[in-house]
């Protein structure tokens, strides 16, 4: 087998989703790659650089799986959707998402891929960085509550997690609209 990025990426995610975050070392993938150390660092140096291609992957998949949408606001309810639903797929993805720093691909790829659509509804392009930021943070935190196994159950206990983070984000989106007034909105 040839080693390749994807397969270190994919072998990652697999055991932080059987095992958890902490289970994904370097050590761990040569081993179960059957690849000595040097080799895997031609592809990653360092653990923190793993994470890092372990995001991108998820958020391509929540990029991948948005619909059209026909506003920036039902883009950014969309994406939150998407997004929430990439990472409750895997194990500890929030956790992983707090402690890593973005591949380059993340930071000059993908995060833009999510707020240059709103600049072609006429959000200038510091609000439509801003509106990102918000509502990536609002999943974030949400999917942590939902990943804690302590606080999920008392979330659940209290309201359906579901329906609120939907409301959630409705009420974020409310807010930035009232927040960028002079953009689009959507009955117009």
């Amino acid at each position: 087998m040839r080693l390749t990025l994807s397969k270190i990426v994919e072998v990652a995610l697999a055991i932080q989703n059987s095992e958890g975050l902490d289970a994904v070392t370097t050590r761990r993938l040569a081993q179960i790659l059957e690849v000595t150390s040097p080799a895997m660092y031609r592809h990653v140096r360092s653990k923190e650089e793993l994470l890092g291609h372990m995001i991108a992957v998820i958020l391509t998949s929540a990029m991948d799986a948005m619909r059209p949408c026909s506003c920036w606001q039902d883009w950014l309810e969309e994406y939150a959707r998407t997004y929430r639903a990439a990472l409750l797929r895997h194990r500890d993805s929030a956790k992983m998402m707090l402690v890593a720093a973005p591949s380059e691909r993340t930071q000059f790829e993908l995060v833009p891929a999510v707020y240059k659509p709103l600049m072609a509804w006429g959000v200038s392009e510091t609000n439509a960085a801003m509106a990102e930021a918000v509502l990536a943070s609002l999943v974030l935190g949400w999917v942590g509550y939902e990943q804690n196994p302590a606080l999920r159950p008392i979330l659940a206990g209290i309201f359906d997690l579901d329906e609120q983070f939907a409301r959630s984000v409705r009420l974020v989106i409310a807010g930035l609209e009232t927040e960028l007034g002079g953009a689009p909105h959507r009955d117009e």
